[in-house]
């Protein structure tokens, strides 16, 4: 009996661990599409809330028109990590080096962060 349930709580942790990487590169993507189309609302719901209150406060929040889909160039995520309820993910666009996003999870969605203001252990 006790093997079944180590067994079920393994491949919980592990189904739950793979649904969160999903959803990381799937934030990662979003926000750096919404930077090529200049659509700040969608960027600033992407963002973890200090970021997203510190650019609305700056002006930065004030919306253009925006470029729209055809805007958007190729985004390739890789090297997920993820510890507790922060995460990390790198990041390659054609013609730019690789870049790591910080992300922490807010009210059940992955938010990208300052990694100044994170903690990220080690």
């Amino acid at each position: 009996m006790a093997v079944v349930v180590l067994s079920a709580a393994g491949y919980g942790a592990f189904w739950w661990t793979h649904r969160d990487e999903g959803r990381i590169r799937a934030a990662a993507e979003e926000f750096a599409h919404a930077v090529d189309r200049e659509d700040t609302a969608a960027a600033l719901d992407l963002m973890c809330a200090e970021e997203a209150r510190g650019a609305a406060e700056s002006g930065v929040a004030e919306d253009g028109d925006g470029l729209g889909a055809d805007a958007e160039r190729p985004v390739e995520t890789s090297g997920v990590e993820v510890s507790g309820d922060l995460a990390r993910v790198r990041v390659a666009r054609p013609s730019q080096p690789p870049a790591t996003l910080y992300l922490r999870k807010e009210d059940g969605a992955w938010k990208l962060c300052d990694p100044e203001r994170l903690r990220w252990p080690g």
